[in-house]
């Protein structure tokens, strides 16, 4: 099984993803090298065991869900790839789905992406979390690369998730190199 075999089995068994991280930043912007492909899943905490573990077991192995504030995090791993997978339910996941880009891509098949406003507020969130200014500096590329950036809502969701200061902070510093 490869990347795009993932997507299919959860396709094909109604697991609603978006790809997101810096897999969806290649994307929108220049890409940067990762060592995994982020996966928010939009399932609740129990269904992670009950769909998952049967949906991908023995082909892969599914690691055991950890709460990582806010969020509560997973594991696949199928050979050498990793898919780190984030579990999320609320009201900003659900706009988030809701807003979800189909790209077709040569190694994921056709796929979901996590909009470029709501992975711009990913970005800004983990650098939040812990600053190392890799999150920061995608969230510039965003900014950057993507004219046409729905301000409004990144403003709205910023400010509802308690980040609307760094927020103004991105939108007033310089272009990134």
């Amino acid at each position: 099984m490869d990347a795009r075999g993932v997507i299919e089995r959860l396709v094909a068994n109604g697991v609603p993803y978006l790809v997101t991280g810096s897999t969806a930043l290649s994307f929108y912007a220049p890409p940067r090298n990762t060592a995994d492909i982020d996966l928010l899943l939009g399932i609740t905490p129990p269904d992670y065991e009950a769909r998952l573990r049967p949906l991908f077991e023995p082909d892969a192995y599914l690691a055991a869900l950890v709460e990582s504030k806010p969020d509560m995090m997973g594991q696949l791993h199928v050979g050498a790839l990793r898919f780190d997978l984030i579990i999320r339910p609320g009201p900003w996941t659900d706009a988030r789905f809701a807003r979800g880009r189909r790209f077709d891509d040569p190694v994921l098949g056709q796929a979901l992406v996590t909009s470029p406003e709501d992975l711009l507020l990913a970005k800004l969130e983990s650098h939040a979390s812990m600053p190392t200014g890799l999150q920061w500096t995608d969230a510039a590329k965003l900014r950057d690369h993507v004219p046409d950036l729905d301000w409004e809502y990144i403003d709205r969701w910023g400010s509802i998730l308690g980040f609307a200061d760094s927020i103004r902070a991105l939108r007033t510093a310089p272009p990134e190199r």
